[in-house]
């Protein structure tokens, strides 16, 4: 668990203000503050997470009240329980960030089946509620008829067979990597800006040259 002085310090290298954590935490900020100054009696959930909050944001806690900011970190997911933990991420994100989302090799209808009709709903209306700071670019596989999420558009691509299950998802500052195969779920999502920017660069070469209206949108949800 991070001390006190971790808190202020993590807060500090953000360059975030205490209101602008509370709001995000849901948490008063009186109680933030008490935190950070050593005078909480705020129960060890709070710092828990307080941690994961600065942690989701790359700083690593170090022993004897230290800290730094990690450049770039990947972080795993598997399984339903860990795509929902990613789709949570990728709302925060958004929330955050905003910005062009872009996903290629999509299968839409997975995220449907996988996630769950009610959670998928409910992930849809959150993300339905960004449509003034995101825009949503989804590529699929040439002949797929299943399209999500009202505020995306979506492309098809010519089929090729080494994409297989693999979907890349870039948002924000991080580039996620899907594997449906196997009947499993496992994600990694790397948390390095730069590499974000030039996958999406290549997405909007092969957006504007290679991918292509389909005829008609047969099943948008």
């Amino acid at each position: 668990m991070i001390s006190s002085i971790q808190a202020l310090l993590a807060r500090t290298m953000l360059r975030l203000s205490q209101k602008e954590v509370a709001q995000a935490l849901g948490m008063a900020h009186t109680t933030l503050s008490n935190i950070e100054n050593g005078t909480s009696d705020a129960p060890a959930s709070r710092y828990h997470q307080i941690q994961a909050y600065y942690e989701q944001r790359g700083i690593e806690f170090l022993e004897g009240n230290g800290l730094r900011e990690r450049r770039s970190y990947i972080k795993r997911y598997n399984g339903i329980e860990g795509f929902r933990l990613f789709m949570d991420d990728v709302y925060q994100t958004a929330q955050e960030y905003g910005g062009p989302i872009c996903l290629f090799n999509s299968r839409p209808r997975i995220w449907q089946e996988l996630l769950g009709e009610d959670w998928y709903a409910m992930h849809a209306k959150r993300m339905e509620a960004l449509k003034d700071k995101i825009t949503v670019r989804i590529v699929v596989p040439e002949g797929e008829q299943h399209f999500i999420l009202g505020l995306a558009q979506h492309k098809w691509f010519p089929k090729k067979k080494q994409w297989q299950e693999k979907v890349f998802y870039a948002y924000g500052p991080k580039l996620g990597f899907l594997d449906f195969s196997n009947d499993h779920v496992a994600i990694s999502v790397l948390h390095q800006a730069d590499f974000a920017d030039e996958f999406r660069l290549l997405f909007d070469i092969a957006w504007e040259h290679v991918a292509f209206e389909p005829p008609e949108y047969g099943g948008n949800e």
